[in-house]
């Protein structure tokens, strides 16, 4: 959607800056630069279009916006109500005859821009390989010959020469490049009075042009993966290394003069490189130049450059303050942040700054918490990417990636030094795997997990076949894209982890990304949801319910001579500490794929707002649910297939009928149900949290009924059982369980002896499955 409200089939004058249309959205029109220009980019590419051009034409043949459009100086705009390639041919037989020239004139000018960009992203792709893979070998036979380690420099090993695997013709660029000199008077002249000529060139010229513009953004990306190879601005590169072992031994004595040579032409390939990257690349990140002055003058003798050194300190509270001076800037250029999107969020985090009631639900407010959220995500995706080959962060980054922290201002000073002293890893291993929000994308990013599903339900490759079903993406396309870790991390970043961080704050009226001193109420000391909490609280509630992460699966080994046996497997969750202060947490997934023997993904704020506990308990009620719902398939509801599900929704559906339940009884049930909003999950929830919490010590809190499928379906373990039994009311709801538990680990013993029998090798986890019925 445009991010501008444009008036169709009028003049819009847009503001510097201003985002009239965002990448992959919906063409909602076409419009003509009739002031001003506008710029086009996106992480690879930006081109500035003149006034004259005719925005979304190729655009509107996959019916969304192939680039980010953003106004530039004086910009006004004509639209027109054009949403797809069909709809040009009504466009231009209702318009002024010189509409007709124009748009091709637009299209080739175009063309012709794109494709000098696409001459020099190809010379540059061409070039890193054999620079960089020579560079390297140089790099490594100084190192052997000077006794010195050979240091890993990331991203090497992935180094492979670029391949342009669809290239296109020279033949077609050349005519393209001369219809793009055509005088703009003689194409008018010759197009003016033919619609179908003008059809059928602009469906022509624009099918080139999404030729040209695929072509050049994979070149692009090429570069953007290799590019910091050769230098960022730590000292994880190939000049850097260089630079560090030339100084190292020089010390010594043993200066390599072709090291200094090679020093010099890695300094002069990135200064060639640099030139075509910021030209031409919308997500260029900018390097700072002083520290590569530094880095080159520190070969003649001047102080050696690297990464701070030491570890994390106790260190006075005021020298902590006063590490988090200009936190907002600090995290901007560790990120390198473009310029504009820097200025926009910096502008935005003063404005949230000064104002005087923060979480205000005024309109002016709830506006500028929208944009802080918007800029938030994009900003974090940068830092996280810069942090990932970081050797060490800056305590701001630190707490922007851990908590959400973005500016001192937004705290008071106690917060912040607080902030500063908390710790939330671990050494010791739990039952569960932890991860914070930039671990988690680690592993997304690393290939260790897969994207979480997105608001719609979809998994990463669904959400591919649903864009190739909408013709969106082709084959060739989705086959890249399942294997695109950038486009898996911002799957993850801008889908599961925008989308839910609102819901896990718990305050959606009025949630900003960024931590804030009016969203926290008493000691972030107390607040923080540390990995040893957390893997205490599953490992305190395991113990309870201690089935509850268990799954009954199909077991085969042809090699044992089983066919197919019932198992039941014990899967641990994956929980995720989201960077904010929050009094919410979400079951996001009972199984993390389509494998029944999957993780679940439990969400929490890092920083909790009251009892952990209870927000742990209702996540394990609603993941029990949700987990049976899966395993039972469309029977999860149907009596006959007997089930946690099935028979609690049977029992709420005819609680009115139940001759077990008093009036008093039907009518708390009917509460439960309104305070659940008719969902018969969330009733299921309130019931599983009075059994944890309460009838596990005793309490009396549930009917006979509800008891009877809980004591069932979630059993407390042996002992606590067994103080319960005493006492009538759980005699009989636990007596149908022990019934139960006993016939079924009685024919899983038969089942095993005849399998013995037949010379059948019972494998570990099928005696295991026995003893777990045994031992319950």
């Amino acid at each position: 959607m445009s991010s501008y409200p444009l008036k169709i089939g009028e003049a819009n004058a847009i503001p510097k800056g201003t985002v009239i249309f965002e990448e992959k959205d919906p063409i909602t029109c076409i419009c003509a630069v009739i002031k001003g220009s506008v710029t086009v980019q996106n992480e690879y590419l930006k081109l500035d279009l003149p006034t004259g051009t005719f925005l979304g034409m190729p655009d509107s043949i996959s019916r969304r916006y192939l680039l980010n459009y953003i106004a530039g100086p004086s910009c006004v705009i004509y639209t027109f109500p054009v949403v797809e390639f069909e709809g040009l041919k009504n466009m231009l037989s209702g318009s002024n005859k010189d509409y007709k020239g124009l748009v091709v004139t637009s299209l080739t000018k175009i063309y012709g821009e794109i494709m000098k960009i696409n001459e020099r992203y190809l010379y540059l792709a061409g070039k890193l390989y054999p620079e960089l893979s020579e560079g390297y070998d140089k790099y490594v036979k100084a190192c052997k010959n000077g006794g010195m380690p050979i240091e890993e420099l990331t991203g090497i090993d992935d180094l492979n020469p670029y391949k342009d695997v669809d290239p296109i013709p020279q033949e077609e660029r050349d005519y393209y490049l001369e219809m793009s000199m055509i005088p703009g008077n003689v194409v008018k002249a010759y197009f003016g009075d033919s619609l179908e000529m003008v059809m059928r060139t602009v469906k022509e010229t624009s099918a080139a042009l999404l030729k040209m513009l695929d072509n050049t953004l994979n070149a692009g990306a090429y570069i953007n993966d290799f590019y910091s190879v050769l230098y960022n601005d730590g000292d994880n590169n190939l000049l850097s290394r260089s630079v560090h072992l030339y100084k190292e031994l020089e010390r010594s004595g043993r200066a390599d003069k072709s090291l200094l040579t090679l020093c010099e032409e890695l300094r002069d390939f990135y200064l060639k490189a640099e030139r075509t990257v910021v030209d031409c690349m919308g997500g260029a990140r900018p390097v700072n130049k002083d520290r590569l002055r530094q880095v080159m003058e520190s070969l003649s003798g001047g102080e050696e450059v690297g990464a701070d050194a030491g570890a994390d300190e106790a260190v006075a509270d005021e020298d902590l303050y006063r590490s988090l001076k200009n936190s907002l800037r600090t995290i901007l250029a560790f990120g390198n942040i473009s310029e504009g999107d820097a200025k926009d969020f910096e502008n935005h985090i003063n404005a949230f700054a000064d104002l005087k009631d923060r979480l205000s639900s005024e309109d002016k407010e709830r506006k500028l918490r929208h944009k802080l959220a918007d800029g938030f995500y994009k900003i974090y995706r940068e830092v996280f990417v810069a942090s990932l080959n970081a050797p060490r962060l800056p305590k701001p980054v630190e707490l922007f990636l851990n908590f959400g922290y973005t500016d001192e201002r937004l705290l008071t000073k106690e917060q912040a030094i607080e902030l500063c002293k908390l710790k939330i890893q671990t050494k010791q291993n739990y039952f569960c795997h932890m991860f914070t929000i930039p671990e988690w994308l680690r592993a997304i990013y690393d290939g260790k997990r897969e994207p979480s599903k997105n608001e719609f339900d979809l998994e990463y490759n669904e959400y591919l076949r649903e864009r190739l079903k909408n013709r969106e993406i082709d084959e060739k396309q989705m086959k890249t894209l399942q294997d695109d870790r950038e486009k898996k991390l911002d799957f993850e970043i801008f889908n599961m982890f925008k989308y839910t961080e609102r819901i896990v704050n718990g305050s959606l009226s009025t949630f900003v990304p960024v931590l804030c001193s009016e969203q926290i109420s008493g000691s972030l000391t107390k607040a923080v949801l540390t990995k040893d909490r957390m893997g205490q609280m599953v490992q305190r509630y395991r113990e309870l319910d201690y089935s509850a992460f268990h799954r009954e699966l199909l077991f085969a080994d042809k090699n044992l001579n089983i066919e197919k046996e019932t198992i039941m497997l014990e899967v641990g969750p994956d929980i995720i500490l989201f960077p904010c202060f929050g009094g919410n947490a979400i079951m996001w997934q009972e199984i993390s794929c389509k494998h029944r023997d999957s993780s679940g993904r439990f969400l929490f704020p890092i920083l909790v707002e009251g009892n952990p506990d209870d927000l742990y308990i209702r996540n394990l009620a609603r993941f029990r649910w949700e987990l049976c719902r899966t395993m039972q398939g469309s029977a999860w509801n149907n009596i006959q297939f007997k089930s946690l599900t099935s028979e609690y929704s049977d029992y709420i559906q005819y609680y009115r009928k139940n001759r077990d339940l008093t009036e008093d009884k039907k009518e708390k049930i009917k509460t439960q149900i309104v305070k659940g909003k008719n969902n018969v999950r969330e009733v299921f929830v309130q019931d599983y949290e009075q059994w944890i919490k309460f009838e596990s010590q005793g309490g009396m809190k549930l009917n006979k009924t509800s008891r009877e499928i809980l004591a069932l379906y979630c059993p407390f373990n042996k002992e606590i059982r067994k103080n319960l039994v005493t006492q009538p009311a759980f005699s009989d709801a636990l007596g149908r369980f022990d019934r139960e538990t006993a016939k079924k680990a009685k024919e899983l013993e038969l089942r095993y002896r005849s399998l013995a029998k037949a010379k059948a090798e019972i494998p570990e986890i099928m005696q295991n499955t026995l003893k777990f019925y045994k031992e319950m």
